[in-house]
């Protein structure tokens, strides 16, 4: 098999294994006896095991045998298997468990997508529209199996979670977007329309909204075109926000200010915080509102929170590790962005600061290494000739 065409293969692999391989394979857990405890590692697991994969090209390099790889792959795997042995019991029996571990993933998962990208090449715009095209049918799919087969909630998703699927498919969508003078991929347009409705689907008000404004300013075509489009998801925008939703769901929504307020109060309250970041053992400070609490109480959370029950990826970010965080975490995604502007680019990485307000982000790796990805494949294109009027 010739090398020509290994490459695509393998660089599109993060793509297929995020839109496809995981939400099946979440679903299916799900669907077993006793698969939902087991639900919260098969993610970590497939990452794991592709980051495996891709070291072996690495440390293969460029003029090894394969008698070095082979080397070097069988110390990765005693490596690996010591690290489960030896080193995961060792943590787990540690004692409050180190809560520094969960704040690496936004790094780890935007350095796999980097060393992908280098190994294999940036997957093709036309790629990721494919694998958040079938995400959104596959989505579209368990919702009408929940509404006609199994009479669940519309919201239940056994295909992840869905602020998780949401940002996945706004980061697919984008590689629709081009400016003047850019080429759109082929069949753009008929993959668009098969996002759109998975992204309904996710019922994730602010993924529909950044979804909007990223065709109104970036989208293909003109803006007698581009404008329906962005009616449209300012018309689904307002059905996800009134439709009745689940108990967890609602929590979520009714929380957001008081976590954003948590955080921003701890922040100013702990001396040296806004620059290195709050103690992430300890709980952020209580809420009393006699209002707040007894809504608490009735749905059985109490009125502290610890950082990890943070739902939005900003104010987490921020309070794990002070403002040099999220500067840096939006300095180093501008740099491919403004090297080789393209639509696609401009898009992804506004889409980024908007759907951090509210959703876990980059603390997800599906969403982390697409939107890695993304960056990397559009500063990979032609430049952006002009900017659209």
């Amino acid at each position: 098999m010739s090398r020509e065409f290994l490459q695509p293969s393998l660089a599109v692999s993060p793509l297929i294994l995020a839109c496809v391989v995981l939400p099946l394979a979440l679903a299916a857990t799900q669907a077993v006896p006793g698969g939902p405890s087991r639900a919260g590692t098969v993610e970590p697991a497939a990452w794991f095991t592709l980051a495996w994969l891709g070291a072996l090209p690495v440390l293969r390099g460029s003029g090894g045998s394969a008698l070095k790889t082979l080397g070097a792959a069988l110390v990765l795997g005693l490596a690996t298997l010591a690290l489960f042995l030896y080193a995961a019991p060792a943590l787990r029996a540690v004692s409050p468990p180190p809560a520094w571990i969960p704040e690496l993933t936004p790094p780890a998962f935007l350095l796999l997508a980097w060393l992908w990208a280098s190994s294999f090449g940036p997957p093709s715009r036309r790629a990721f529209l494919v694998c958040g095209g079938i995400l959104g049918l596959l989505r579209c799919l368990e919702l009408t199996l929940n509404l006609t087969v199994l009479d669940r909630l519309p919201l239940t998703c056994s295909l992840g979670e869905p602020d998780s699927l949401a940002c996945v498919l706004v980061f697919c969508l984008c590689a629709a977007l081009s400016a003047r003078g850019e080429t759109p991929p082929g069949r753009a347009g008929l993959w668009l329309f098969a996002i759109l409705p998975g992204l309904a689907a996710c019922f994730s008000a602010l993924a529909l909204f950044t979804a909007g404004w990223c065709l109104l300013f970036f989208g293909p075509g003109r803006l007698r075109l581009r404008l329906p489009l962005f009616v449209l998801c300012l018309l689904l925008t307002a059905a996800a926000l009134i439709l009745p939703l689940d108990q967890s769901a609602a929590l979520t929504r009714l929380e957001q200010s008081r976590q954003w307020l948590a955080v921003f109060q701890a922040l100013g309250e702990t001396p040296g915080a806004w620059l290195a970041g709050l103690p992430l053992n300890q709980p952020l400070p209580l809420d009393t509102s006699p209002d707040l609490l007894s809504l608490l109480q009735a749905i059985g959370r109490g009125p502290a929170m610890r950082l990890s029950e943070v739902h939005a990826f900003w104010p987490r970010l921020t309070a794990s590790w002070g403002l040099p965080g999220p500067l840096l975490l939006l300095g180093l995604p501008a740099v491919p962005v403004l090297r080789r502007p393209t639509a696609f680019g401009a898009g992804a990485y506004a889409a980024c600061l908007s759907l951090g307000l509210t959703t876990p982000l980059l603390y997800s790796g599906s969403v982390a290494v697409v939107l890695g990805l993304a960056l990397l494949s559009a500063s990979s294109g032609p430049s952006r000739s002009s900017a659209r009027v």
